[in-house]
């Protein structure tokens, strides 16, 4: 017969009796809790007026404190002595024994079903065993469903008296607003790491155990906040560190696996110093001391954004979270670097980051992109920057932009002014021939195209725009006069204008049928006139013009709309004083193919032309001494250039 075992051997080992630090300073008092005054306060002062609410809504991140403050604040409603917001730790285990009855903790999580609150309803109708209040507190309310939220709305509105609801949930945006209105929300904060420090050094205080204030911020860095994750990584530092007189910097970062913040100082120095051979140096240390190089890359990611934080902010201490060596640290390390560089480095760390945490090859990932970042040039600031064009186009002596011209009297534009010779030879010409606007029409298409080349040339350096205007004056010029297809054309004198002399013939109406039809359609304006632009002129004969369209085409439909056809002659009829015969028709295949009606319609001559104008612009741009010379001087190449506006003006 078997023996029958010793109360010893029954007795649990030292190893199964040991209670987590998470547990065994778990707080009983309002006051024991740390980093939420702004709720343990509230709750008392409701206690103490009696105004406690029925429902409550705990929400924050994980280990911040809503279940054990929904604990306190059951022990406090349920004292033998009526409620009090300073509830005393009891000495009477059976006396707690007999109140837990009527303290119900639900895992909301097992118990999401409309029939596990339906069993609540029915069981809230009940008075408390032995305590004044029944309190539920449902822990993780969001995993409810929503037929269950649905049913627990009409007892939540209206409980029992002596009935209270504690909620608690990492995730408020999953519980539906009807269940939000009816409870008292409180959101519990993450736990400063100033804080947090101190609380650890007070527990070990407690464990007679001594740390280096940087070991404990490496563990409160590590639990981000929440007071549970930090006595939950002290109690595994503890063990790793036992029979050690003291828990260092050195011995958190092996255990934890993050980086100490030595290392990201090491890392940010090489970079600083662009000594790519010394970062890459540390990581090879990481790598062979196993740590997790993706948290390596996030961990510089925080570290980077300190230096910027410290270089820019007069007073940063409260916005950076290192103790009072590190910040001093921080404030020698940033203070020979400039803001710009430091954002450039901060950006390209998180672009690293980011493909390191999903990349196969972490340690290559990071390594490249310490070499990419130990590399970076500073940013000139733009005036500085500007400064510099200046005085190179000084010294390679380009001509400075002058200002705009005003319009003159005898006929000479602001381009003649400027371009002088046969410019104003050009000019006079174009003068006599669109009489009597010519001036102000040839002054603004100039202006236009110089300007417009001024900022093709600045998308390759800011300064050297104005350099630009000048040595494209000439070519602006000379394509505003040569030929009805030009910017001329666009800018040409209304068809109501009367002419110099009795009888002669408008300008317009003496160029190229294309030219004429582009020229009508931009005098007449309204909404009927957009399709026609689009059609392909196949004749123009006296007051009867042909447009034909692709068969079958969405334009075509729209140009064959009799009221369309009939406002767009009204307009024809108050421009010209006549009206014009409009035929629209469908295109034949042969007609389609045939390349003399290639760029046969006003939409289509008008791309070619703006493809032809962006193209010669960038040519200029590209060959300007100015941009050649900054090519020549930085060693790069001109990747793109980019038209900014055009601005047409009268000069």
């Amino acid at each position: 017969m078997a023996e029958n075992p010793s109360a010893e051997a029954l007795a649990p080992s030292p190893a199964a009796a040991y209670v987590v630090l998470a547990r065994r300073y778990r707080p009983t008092r309002f006051e024991q809790v740390i980093g939420q005054q702004h709720v343990t306060r509230t709750l008392q002062n409701a206690i103490r007026v009696g105004r406690v609410h029925h429902a409550y809504l705990f929400t924050g991140s994980r280990g911040v404190g809503k279940t054990t403050v929904a604990r306190i604040l059951a022990r406090a409603l349920n004292q033998p002595g009526g409620p009090t917001p300073d509830p005393p730790v009891s000495a009477d285990p059976e006396q707690d024994a007999r109140f837990a009855v009527d303290v119900i903790e639900i895992d909301g999580a097992s118990h999401t079903g409309v029939d596990d609150v339906r069993e609540l309803r029915e069981a809230v109708r009940y008075l408390p065993a032995h305590a004044r209040y029944k309190i539920y507190i449902i822990d993780e309310v969001h995993m409810l469903s929503t037929s269950a939220f649905n049913a627990l709305l009409k007892t939540l509105e209206e409980p029992p008296p002596h009935v209270v609801f504690v909620f608690a949930t990492t995730e408020p945006h999953k519980i539906p607003a009807t269940i939000l209105s009816r409870c008292q929300r409180f959101d519990f904060k993450r736990v400063p790491t100033a804080l947090l420090v101190d609380h650890l050094q007070r527990l070990l205080a407690e464990e007679r155990l001594a740390a280096e204030p940087g070991a404990l911020a490496l563990i409160a860095r590590a639990a981000e906040g929440g007071v549970r994750d930090a006595l939950s990584l002290l109690d595994q530092v503890i063990a790793f560190a036992a029979g050690r007189e003291r828990i260092d910097v050195a011995l958190v970062a092996e255990v934890l696996g993050v980086a100490d913040r030595r290392v990201l100082f090491a890392l940010s120095a090489a970079l600083l110093a662009r000594d790519a051979a010394a970062a890459l140096a540390v990581v090879d240390r990481l790598f062979a001391d196993g740590h997790d190089l993706a948290q390596v890359a996030q961990d510089l990611v925080a570290h980077l954004r300190d230096l910027v934080v410290v270089r820019t902010c007069p007073d940063p201490g409260a916005l950076v979270e290192a103790t009072e060596a590190e910040l001093a640290e921080l404030r020698e390390q940033s203070a020979g670097a400039a803001p710009a560089l430091l954002q450039q480095l901060f950006e390209r760390s998180v672009r690293a980051a980011e493909q390191i945490s999903r990349s196969p090859f972490p340690r290559l990932q990071l390594e490249m992109a310490l070499i990419e970042m130990a590399e970076v040039v500073p940013m000139l600031p733009l005036g500085e920057l500007v400064e510099r064009l200046e005085a190179m186009e000084r010294r390679l002596g380009a001509p400075a932009a002058p200002g705009p011209a005003p319009a003159a009297d005898d006929g000479q534009s602001a381009a003649s002014g400027r371009g002088g010779g046969s410019g104003a030879r050009v000019a006079s010409a174009a003068s006599t021939q669109i009489a009597p606007r010519a001036p102000a029409a040839t002054s603004a298409a100039v202006t236009g195209a110089a300007a417009t080349s001024a900022a093709a040339t600045s998308a390759a350096a800011t300064s050297a725009a104005a350099t630009s205007a000048a040595a494209t004056s000439a070519a602006a010029t000379s394509e505003v006069t040569t030929g009805p297809a030009g910017d001329a054309a666009l800018a040409s004198p209304e068809p109501n204008d009367a002419p110099d002399s009795p009888g002669a013939v408008p300008a317009w109406l003496a160029a190229p049928p294309l030219e004429r039809w582009r020229s009508l359609l931009q005098q007449l304006a309204g909404p009927s006139v957009g399709v026609f632009s689009c059609g392909r002129l196949l004749a123009w004969q006296d007051r009867r013009i042909e447009l034909g369209y692709a068969a079958g085409s969405f334009e075509l439909q729209r140009a064959e709309d009799r009221e369309r056809r009939r406002a767009f002659a009204g307009l024809c009829a108050a421009k010209l004083g006549h009206e014009l015969e409009l035929v629209v028709r469908a295109l034949r295949p042969d007609e389609q193919a045939s390349p003399e009606l290639v760029r046969q319609s006003v939409l289509e001559l008008q791309e070619h032309e703006d493809r032809e104008r962006t193209r010669r612009l960038t040519e200029e741009a590209i060959e300007h001494p100015t941009t050649r010379a900054l090519v020549a001087r930085f060693g790069g190449v001109v990747k793109s250039v980019t038209t900014v506006g055009e601005t047409v003006g009268d000069g």
